[in-house]
């Protein structure tokens, strides 16, 4: 039974385009799609001929509407490159929410850094805003 705080969340399809790269999603078996306490998400993926990069995340903490914590460790090609604990806090902001992200990471013989990591997350923060303009423009249309 999921924990009362988790709830449902379709499974995120991978893209196959991230800041003009091509992105190859290396499949795997999805058995539920939960966004819950323990809950795990492994996902490996990489450039085609290049490393295989993998993240495994669990959710620590879930309080809808205002808070997620994650914990995960990402790997390069098997080797442990960084480990980290990721807070997400949600707030009402004007007729939006703001997101504040705050990330405390450990960075592994020099193959991740700070700067690796906060451009890979500015990115995904970027491609979160142009989907939310996207579904909001949608939403009004």
């Amino acid at each position: 039974m999921p924990h009362p705080r988790g709830c449902s969340a379709p499974s995120p399809q991978p893209k196959q385009k991230q800041s003009g790269l091509e992105i190859q999603t290396i499949p795997r078996a999805i058995s539920k799609s939960t966004f819950a306490l323990a809950d795990a998400s492994s996902t490996p993926a990489g450039l085609p001929g290049g490393p295989v990069f993998t993240y495994e995340a669990f959710y620590q903490d879930i309080v809808p509407n205002e808070r997620i914590v994650t914990t995960y460790a990402m790997q390069k090609d098997g080797t442990p490159i960084s480990a980290s604990v990721t807070t997400m806090e949600l707030a009402p902001e004007g007729s939006g929410t703001r997101l504040t992200l705050t990330e405390q990471g450990a960075y592994l013989d020099a193959i991740d850094t700070p700067e690796i990591r906060e451009g890979g997350m500015r990115d995904l923060l970027d491609s979160l805003a142009s989907y939310l303009q996207r579904e909001s423009a949608t939403v009004k249309s």
